[in-house]
């Protein structure tokens, strides 16, 4: 089925990303003015009757140039990054190991929607880290360090990661250690620096 939205999305003239989600999360969402949401209900329509559909916001800012905008993007992403970050840090302390995990991958998954959407005006309606990770790299080579540096296993840890998405929700049999957790959080700090500096360096080439 998502094969086929894909295929279709990439048939169409300009560039369209799709989230689904459930609405009773969005409403969460915007309650606690989570960006990505924030942003995307731009005029303030009405179209909840009730707790079940979606809420309006207050209309995005119109950014003027394209350095503007860029660093409107680049600031709703870090805003994502940072509150999987805080949560991250709060299932850490609990030693909720599984739930860190998935907020660690969480932080992936903006940081490369983050540089696709910056260097090519779009990302993809992709939850697939593999997917996103292939796509960003193509454009940014660089970002493979983040994973090669001074390991072996460096697909084993990657595995993990993107497992980690499922594994919190359904696979009972999904483990994560202390151990592999410091692991990968040295990656993520890795992989967010660079992916960091390559956008800063993308807003700085639009001036």
């Amino acid at each position: 089925y998502w094969t086929a939205i894909r295929e279709q999305l990439t048939a169409l003239p300009h560039p369209v990303y799709l989230r689904v989600d459930y609405a009773r999360k969005v409403n969460a969402m915007l309650r606690d003015k989570e960006p990505f949401y924030t942003y995307v209900l731009t005029e303030g329509v009405l179209f909840h009757a009730n707790d079940c559909n979606i809420w309006p916001t207050e209309p995005a800012p119109v950014n003027t140039t394209p350095a503007q905008a860029a660093e409107g993007q680049m600031a709703r992403f870090m805003e994502e990054i940072k509150a999987h970050k805080k949560r991250q840090k709060f299932y850490w302390n609990k030693k909720r190991c599984r739930l860190t995990g998935f907020e660690v991958r969480n932080t992936i998954e903006q940081a490369y929607h983050m540089v696709l959407t910056l260097h090519q005006g779009h990302s993809y309606p992709e939850q697939d880290l593999t997917f996103l990770r292939n796509r960003a790299e193509a454009i940014a080579p660089n970002l493979k360090q983040a994973w090669f540096y001074q390991t072996e296993t460096y697909e084993e840890e990657f595995d993990l990661l993107r497992r980690a998405h499922t594994g919190t929700h359904k696979a009972t049999e999904y483990e994560i250690t202390e151990e592999e957790i410091g692991l990968l959080t040295y990656r993520q700090k890795t992989l967010l620096k660079m992916a960091q500096n390559l956008c800063t360096k993308k807003i700085e080439s639009l001036r």
